[in-house]
């Protein structure tokens, strides 16, 4: 069974163009009456000085508040585009249920399985300011939030080894600006909403789903936990400049040698459809030059690859750790039940090639906000401290209207389901909204 996603896009797109027309005209009124947009320099407000401006005073009060009050008439369009989508798809699969989420969650599968999308928009997250004494990173995963807000996210650490929290699993807040829950408004969506405590990791708890990530325990000259493949004699322990812990691994070929290659069955690690993952390792050179690094996460029971990541000696800019990683979407249709890890080291070109390994991790990011970002935070060799704050610029170009109205009309993201987008493209578009 599968409905018709053109016919039901053209019946949504007029909907949408409906209430979009109401948010322009509301727009265009304010733009009138302030001077802006196309109205710049000649709107009711420039006619006017601080000495006689209070003529037009409960004018200006009346439109402001028209600008971002609710508006009936398009929640009146919403109510119309719900019905068109339940009644659409109820008709077509009886199982489901008559609610929005519910025909938003079989629309996600239909769309899916018929390689259809929507109109995308491109989302950036790039780094603004750093202040404190405390090192790591905050990472992201991709493909980013597509109702994110274009805002600045403060992640402030709140809690310290002084104030009972573990060494390297501080505490912070995430803080972004206000979420806009009224569709009609003009400022909608607002921010990411984000307002949540969140947990760095040292790579030892049980955020990170590897066991022994940090390559601190051995047995017999083997990590454990973990299984070598190949060049058994090539791997030993790392002792001195380690990272975070007293112990890590190393890796020592001599070019024409033989490869490693080490690899972890993740513990079971129950995985939602469309599951985001993080993983990634810290790694440094220690000598020479190493060969190929990859770093793969695998599905254990089809051998798939689900994620990977390559790098190698030319990519270290010096002899410090460094954090090495990538992220991955899992399959809305048949997620993995079981994961592996595998990391391969090659034999360097030339020379003998020592290579240092640590904090190995695969972590499952939380959401922070209802339009907020997946993030995880990373503790580094020097533990955080009270004050310590990352600041981020969230960059969305708004470019998908469709997206943005089927977000107004219902809320799937907000509501946990991940409709299928391509930034710039789509099978879906624009074009819908007339």
């Amino acid at each position: 069974m599968a409905i018709s996603l053109t016919t039901l896009y053209n019946r949504l797109g007029k909907l949408f163009g409906i209430a979009k027309a109401q948010v322009d005209a509301r727009s265009a009124l304010l733009d009138r009456v302030k001077g802006t947009g196309s109205y710049t320099g000649s709107g009711l407000d420039a006619q006017y000085d601080a000495s006689t401006r209070y003529m037009i005073s409960d004018v200006l009060a009346y439109f402001l508040n028209l600008y971002s009050s609710t508006d009936s008439s398009i929640s009146n369009v919403v109510q119309g585009g719900v019905k068109t989508l339940t009644e659409m798809i109820t008709a077509d699969n009886p199982a489901v249920s008559k609610s929005t989420n519910a025909a938003m969650i079989e629309l996600n599968r239909q769309m899916r399985a018929a390689t259809q999308s929507l109109k995308g928009n491109t989302v950036s997250v790039t780094g603004s300011a750093v202040s404190g004494t405390g090192t790591g990173y905050v990472m992201f995963c991709q493909p980013y939030s597509q109702m994110s807000a274009s805002e600045t996210i403060r992640i402030e650490c709140v809690s310290d080894v002084t104030t009972g929290a573990t060494a390297g699993r501080e505490t912070f807040s995430v803080r972004g600006s206000q979420r806009v829950t009224d569709i009609g408004s003009s400022l909608w969506p607002g921010g990411s909403g984000a307002n949540a405590n969140r947990v760095s990791t040292d790579f030892t708890d049980s955020q990170n789903k590897v066991v022994n990530g940090m390559f601190s325990s051995w047995t017999g000259g083997v990590p454990d936990s973990w299984t070598i493949d190949t060049g058994a004699a090539n791997i030993s322990q790392l002792i001195t400049g380690t990272f975070r812990t007293s112990s890590n691994m190393k890796t020592t070929i001599a070019a024409a040698g033989t490869s490693v290659s080490i690899r972890q069955t993740l513990p079971p690690v129950t995985v939602a459809p469309g599951q985001r993952i993080l993983f990634g390792v810290y790694a440094k050179q220690i000598s020479g030059t190493c060969g190929n690094v990859n770093l793969f996460l695998m599905d254990a029971v089809t051998n798939a690859t689900l994620a990977y990541k390559y790098f190698d000696g030319g990519d270290f800019a010096g002899s410090d750790w460094e954090w090495w990683y990538t992220s991955v979407q899992l399959p809305y249709s048949a997620p993995p039940t079981s994961m592996y890890v595998l990391l391969t080291v090659d034999a360097p070109g030339t020379g003998t090639a020592v290579t240092g390994f640590s904090a190995l991790g695969c972590f499952l990011p939380q959401q922070c906000g209802v339009n907020g970002q997946f993030l995880q935070i990373y503790s580094g060799n020097t533990n955080w401290r009270i004050g310590d704050y990352i600041t981020l610029t969230v960059t969305n170009n708004n470019a998908s209207k469709v997206l943005e109205y089927t977000e107004k009309f219902f809320s799937p993201f907000a509501n946990g389901i991940e409709l299928p987008t391509v930034a710039g493209g789509g099978t879906i578009t624009d074009s819908v909204i007339p």
